[in-house]
């Protein structure tokens, strides 16, 4: 009885891991589960690509973790240049 227990509660585990670490990878990789299927269809004979909100892992996980979208590096017109830049610019 035990042993059919601790193996009913084993097979439950890995299952529950799968599909954490299944999760994991959606939000490193900024994708939704609808996002993941349907590419298949799409791209069918393609190599998997990044995808077009792929921000990178560290900036995925900030995004999740945050709950709303981080804010863009500068205005629609103006972008805030690195000092290296900057510098050789107006050198």
């Amino acid at each position: 009885m035990i042993v059919c227990c601790c193996s009913t509660l084993l097979v439950l585990n890995l299952l529950l891991l799968g599909y954490f670490l299944f999760h994991v990878f959606l939000i490193v990789t900024n994708q939704t589960t609808y996002e993941r299927y349907c590419r298949g269809e799409y791209n069918a004979g393609e190599p998997s690509t990044r995808t077009f909100y792929n921000l990178g892992v560290r900036r995925n996980i900030e995004e999740f973790l945050s709950g709303c979208y981080l804010p863009p590096r500068g205005t629609s017109s103006q972008y805030k240049l690195s000092p290296r830049i900057f510098n050789e610019k107006h050198a």
